[in-house]
């Protein structure tokens, strides 16, 4: 028997920010196989594919491939032909330039389905991100989008320019290496040379720069401003109107790199605030959640749930492992009804929430400690057995103070936390006192000073007076304590603390 023949998607991921994806895109990722992504889509797109999806870099940049053309389209087919869902992730449109067609093509003549779904291109994505509308009313009545790179070895003919010149709007793509060759040829052919052009470099990132500068200066400019690629050119009087200010480069984070060193899915959910208020958050995971080798007495503890009266989670890992257990157990929420529900901190008792569940005790000190106080303050009242679902580096506090005062604890390790190394990427980043790292947990602050990035000039951010004690004790110095630790919380944590050092963002 054959196996059941995969399809391939040729899905656009946007001109850069990761919120710009199509929701089809967004679900085909999510639900992927295999994802074949370009050196322009955005890695945290990487993110919503399942954890066992195979991911394979095809980036092309000049003068490397990591693939070549022919490679990526073979590729696609016989993952296809193993019954894969496959996710080609390609920067912008498939079709804009993007080669896709060819790898459409090349899915057919194979007979391998292939869908495109298109996305948003950097022609129009990068003007409007600079506040520029490539057909202005009483400006502009037309526009046109060009590469200034024909391929190597194709038989292509070189551009009109006396036509190109002619028109209100020109849209350049890929022209940064030959700035200089293609401006040049538009005045020779008749283009004003005082002509406004506008070069927008990692466009709706924050990243994003922008020169402004007529036709004859703009290479020199984009020279001295030292803009780099991926960039596009806007030619044309509507380019007079690109805001250097414009949109991320008014938000308070504008442009601080933030080193998150979670594990993935925390690092991912403050990955997403941190880029709507303009940082650049580098994901470098430094802690691994995982099940532990042996789960036995965790099992056992839950196949007895209804003989506890107290249920306490210290993390939403606590919780996640729980309610993991709880669907193999083939039970839900309801096997809690006769149970006290006692949760450490607000991101804790956010994820009963998404449960379902409305924790009966947050108490105010979000520490093992604070839980214990609080669990022990009425002595007519008193919880008489816990249990207590743990990570295998719990400091053991709570279990302790509970059953010096008589109460019966059972704290199966539900979960393990496991140090990963830092990530390449974050190695290689010169990381300045202008950036911050955040530590989420007293594991991530222990992995953290360990690791190379601990001798970088960074600002420190902890989650909370445990985790900052813990960053402490392994000899980090610690700038910011989120006293509100989650997402939202770092944000004004650092926009305060970067606002009161009298540093414009």
């Amino acid at each position: 028997m054959t196996a059941a023949l995969g399809i391939v998607y040729l899905v656009g991921a946007g001109p850069g920010d990761p919120g710009l994806i199509t929701v089809r895109g967004r679900d085909l990722l999510r639900n992927a196989d295999v994802v074949v992504y370009d050196r322009l889509a955005n890695r945290h797109l990487l993110n919503l594919a399942p954890r066992r999806a195979e991911r394979i870099d095809a980036g092309k940049s000049p003068g490397h491939h990591a693939l070549r053309q022919e490679e990526i389209n073979t590729l696609l087919v016989d993952r296809a032909r193993a019954g894969k869902r496959v996710v080609r992730l390609k920067g912008g449109d498939p079709f804009v330039f993007g080669r896709g067609a060819e790898e459409w093509a090349a899915c057919h003549d194979a007979g391998v389905p292939c869908l495109v779904v298109p996305g948003v291109s950097s022609a129009l994505a990068a003007p409007l991100s600079a506040g520029i509308a490539v057909t202005q009313r009483g400006v502009a009545r037309s526009f046109a989008v060009i590469t200034a790179q024909t391929g190597i070895g194709e038989s292509q003919a070189p551009h009109d320019f006396a036509a190109l010149a002619k028109l209100d709007t020109l849209v350049v793509l890929m022209g940064r290496s030959e700035m200089a060759e293609w401006s040049h040829a538009l005045i020779n052919a008749g283009k004003p040379a005082g002509t406004p052009v506008a070069c927008i470099a990692h466009a709706t990132t924050p990243r994003q720069r922008i020169v402004v500068a007529p036709l004859r200066e703009i290479a020199s400019a984009a020279d001295a401003a030292e803009i780099a690629s991926p960039m596009v050119a806007i030619v044309g009087e509507v380019a007079a109107n690109a805001n250097a200010q414009a949109l991320r480069e008014l938000l308070p984070l504008a442009g601080r790199r933030v080193l998150l060193a979670a594990a993935d899915d925390t690092n991912q959910r403050l990955a997403n605030a941190l880029q709507r208020w303009g940082a650049i958050p580098v994901s470098s995971p430094l802690i691994r959640i995982d099940d532990p080798d042996n789960p036995e007495l965790f099992r056992i503890a839950m196949e007895s749930i209804e003989e506890y009266d107290t249920i306490v989670f210290t993390s939403r890992h606590a919780v996640s492992a729980f309610f993991k257990q709880l669907a193999v157990m083939r039970r839900d929420a309801r096997a809690l009804a006769d149970c006290r529900i006692a949760a450490i901190g607000i991101g804790t008792a956010g994820a009963l929430r998404r449960r379902g569940i409305r924790a009966d005790l947050v108490p105010e000190d979000s520490t093992a400690g604070g839980m214990a106080d609080a669990l022990l303050a009425d002595q007519t009242d008193l919880p008489k057995r816990v249990l207590h679902p743990r990570s295998n580096i719990a400091s053991g506090v709570l279990a302790d103070r509970l059953r010096a005062a008589g109460v019966q604890v059972d704290d199966p390790i539900a979960y393990v936390t496991i140090p990963r190394p830092s990530s390449t990427e974050a190695r290689e980043i010169d990381w300045t006192g202008d950036d911050a790292a955040i530590l989420c947990s007293p594991s991530a602050a222990r992995a953290f000073a360990e690791s190379p990035l601990a001798s970088q000039d960074m600002v420190i951010v902890a989650f909370g007076r445990i985790t900052a004690s813990a960053a402490r004790a392994a000899g980090l110095s610690v700038s910011i304590v989120a006293n509100e630790p989650t997402p939202a919380g770092v944000v004004d944590a650092l926009t305060q603390h970067w606002s009161c050092a009298g540093v414009t963002a």
